[in-house]
């Protein structure tokens, strides 16, 4: 299937790097916002479709959370979710910008969402970017 791959780095910067599924990829599809690949010393270095800073984040925990988690708050978004974890012990989640499949939702099927989109046809470009801000917070729980 497609991937979505995440890191952090301390300080609460987070990075967001797509893949198209290497069968979708033999068919002509390809991802609209493409990035740039840089290769030093041998080595090929990708740029991330999406990063963004939490300040409140240490950086040294990540989850990657469905658009589901986000149900309370809104059941429009489509965002894939990040949880991050703070110093003070509570937990930030946010938007990384990138677009998930809902089941049901007005973007199922083939959609140009990087997740749960197995249906794209031959010569298509897949638009993964959603149009919210990445980092955006839906929610804090927790803390001290």
């Amino acid at each position: 299937g497609n991937e979505v791959v995440l890191a952090s780095q301390l300080g609460g910067r987070v990075c967001v790097w797509c893949r198209l599924d290497p069968l979708l990829v033999d068919k002509g599809v390809s991802i609209a916002e493409n990035v740039e690949a840089t290769t030093v010393d041998d080595m090929r270095y990708i740029q991330p479709h999406a990063e963004f800073t939490i300040d409140a984040s240490t950086g040294t925990t990540l989850a990657i959370r469905p658009p589901s988690m986000g149900n309370y708050y809104s059941k429009k978004d489509t965002d894939i979710l990040v949880a991050m974890g703070c110093a003070n012990g509570a937990v930030i989640l946010c938007k990384t910008g990138v677009l998930a499949a809902r089941p049901g939702g007005e973007n199922a099927g083939s959609s140009g969402a990087i997740v749960g989109d197995s249906s794209s046809s031959s010569g298509e470009s897949v638009n993964i970017l959603s149009k919210s801000t990445p980092g955006e917070i839906v929610a804090t729980i927790g803390g001290g």
